[in-house]
């Protein structure tokens, strides 16, 4: 819990009379984010529906309820920024900049509140009058606790009109909103401009985001796998998105690690007892150069000193591979390990355990013939549980209408349906095809997929499938979208699935996975297992 007043934070402010005030106040609201001093971010859902040529789609978003507030409960205000300055704290937050659909959707779904005009001068970027602003929007959100941010002032948003523009010199920026009234239709103040800048601020230039996760059809997936689809663009936007942040203008700069923010590495005995999610501090950030040194990729927040999801997942991969419960703190036990190789782990299923979880939604079947090993990625981040996570959901009450039939991540198997029932992976795919689901998204770099942790993830993986290849005699050779139209048996991905039936509008495990060292571990695996 942060201790710093929005009073003492907003007195450390310059006024922002000068471009050089304007940044150097900047700097240090990115600061002050990075390093906890905001009331908590609560995200709350937008949902969206469209009807398209295949099938009806619904969408929940998740979005701030509010316009993110410096300072402590009772004692705050809404910082303006520039674009690049949303953009920044959208990168430390896993977030994006809304589009502006999603700004009208929240307009739709929220509490409307009048827009907070003051007059247009010279002295619209000061910080005596972003101070007003949030003061005067204060008074009309007081005691509502529902969605607010639709029309709490302006926003910075995604769109196409943006790509490779300029604007005296710098990439344009786009703001738009202020609904005149809570009356259909739409009626925005500020229409969706490309005026200004990524350097231009104001008074009601507020920031407000939208989180990377979406549950689209009752599964996680990544925001941009919406807004960059044919057909699903039309939940967040109005054409497919490309445009998916905001230049960085600095020559060699970052948007997403502070610049402000130390790099000091305390010893382990200088470190509080326990590290756990939610907690900030140069200890933190120690900890998280110690799992980037060990080869566990925090991008891109890196060492932000913040103990985050991403920062969590890494503690409990980095735990589980030296036998260390799986958990994500930071203990005495934890701190005893590091200088610690990892564990050499199993490299065959034939010695790796394969739980069993059964998932709620699936065909039970006799007989079918088994064509086809069918590769997703969970879309859920890389850790050593994800696999147990992702099986217990398809497991729980508020199962999807989805399962497979298993579960990987790099140091376990979970099996969901047995092998001769059916399950819902892949339209298209499921009455003949075996599916596995693996840790990661299907953004993901190749890099990314050969990563430490996904070698080892997809090391277990392939010795799955060549077992499989070998007791349902598939070939371990990659079946494409026209493969798949003509019946051909072999391993291939939901992409391919989608793009030959058209059942489904899923694109993982994404462009760049390895599929071709991925082939070869299973070739590898299969030589092993004919000669023993």
């Amino acid at each position: 819990m942060t201790t710093i007043s929005g009073t003492d934070l907003a007195a450390s402010l310059p006024e922002g009379r000068t471009p050089d005030e304007i940044k150097t106040r900047e700097d240090l609201i990115v600061r002050a984010f990075s390093e906890g001093h905001h009331l908590p971010l609560v995200w709350l859902e937008l949902y969206a529906r469209i009807d398209t040529a295949h099938a009806d789609h619904s969408a929940r978003f998740f979005v701030l309820r509010d316009a993110l507030q410096l300072g402590i409960e009772g004692d705050s205000f809404r910082p303006n920024l520039t674009a690049f300055g949303q953009q920044r704290i959208a990168e430390i937050s896993g977030a994006v900049l809304p589009t502006s659909r999603l700004v009208e959707l929240a307009w739709e779904q929220g509490f409307w509140i009048s827009p907070s005009l003051q007059t247009p001068d010279a002295k619209m970027a000061f910080t005596s009058r972003m101070l007003q602003h949030s003061r005067d929007v204060d008074a009309k959100v007081r005691s509502h606790h529902e969605l607010v941010a639709g029309n709490v002032g302006k926003h910075w948003v995604l769109t196409n009109r943006t790509k490779d523009r300029t604007i005296e010199g710098a990439p344009a920026a786009a703001n738009f909103g202020w609904a005149r009234k809570h009356s259909a239709p739409f009626n925005p103040w500020q229409p969706e401009s490309t005026k200004h800048n990524v350097h231009h601020v104001d008074y009601s230039q507020i920031c407000w985001l939208v989180r990377r996760d979406v549950i689209l059809d009752g599964m996680l997936i990544d925001i941009e796998e919406i807004g960059r689809d044919a057909e699903l663009f039309a939940l967040m936007h109005y054409e497919p998105l490309q445009v998916w942040s905001v230049p960085d203008p600095r020559p060699g700069g970052s948007a997403s690690v502070p610049e402000a923010v130390a790099e000091i590495d305390l010893p382990p005995g200088e470190w509080r007892e326990v590290l756990r999610k939610g907690m900030k501090g140069q200890d933190v950030g120690a900890w998280q150069r110690q799992l980037m040194r060990d080869g566990h990729s925090l991008d891109p927040w890196k060492d932000d000193q913040d103990f985050g999801t991403c920062t969590h997942n890494q503690t409990v991969s980095w735990k589980a591979a030296r036998g260390l419960p799986k958990n994500g703190e930071v203990d005495s036990q934890t701190r005893a390990m590091i200088g610690t190789d990892p564990i050499e782990r199993p490299s065959s299923p034939a010695d790796t355990r394969i739980d069993y979880k059964q998932a709620k939604h699936y065909t039970v079947a006799s007989g079918r013939s088994i064509e086809l090993i069918v590769l997703h990625s969970m879309e859920a981040g890389e850790a050593s549980t994800t696999a147990e996570a992702v099986a217990s959901w398809f497991a729980g009450s508020s199962a999807p209408k989805a399962s497979a039939h298993y579960c990987i991540d790099d140091d376990s198997i979970v099996q969901c349906v047995l092998d001769k029932d059916v399950a819902w992976a892949a339209p298209g795919a499921n009455k003949n095809g075996i599916h596995l689901e693996h840790a990661g998204y299907a953004r993901q770099t190749r890099e990314q997929w050969l990563d430490d942790f996904s070698s080892r993830m997809l090391a277990l993986s392939a010795c799955l499938t060549a077992r499989l290849c070998v007791t349902y005699n598939v070939p371990p050779v990659f079946v494409d979208r026209e493969g798949l139209k003509r019946n051909e048996r072999g391993i291939t991905t939901h992409n391919e699935v989608t793009w030959a039936f058209r059942k489904s509008t899923h694109t993982d495990p994404g462009k760049h996975f390895p599929i071709d060292h991925y082939l070869d571990l299973v070739k590898v695996e299969i030589d092993r297992l004919n000669r023993a």
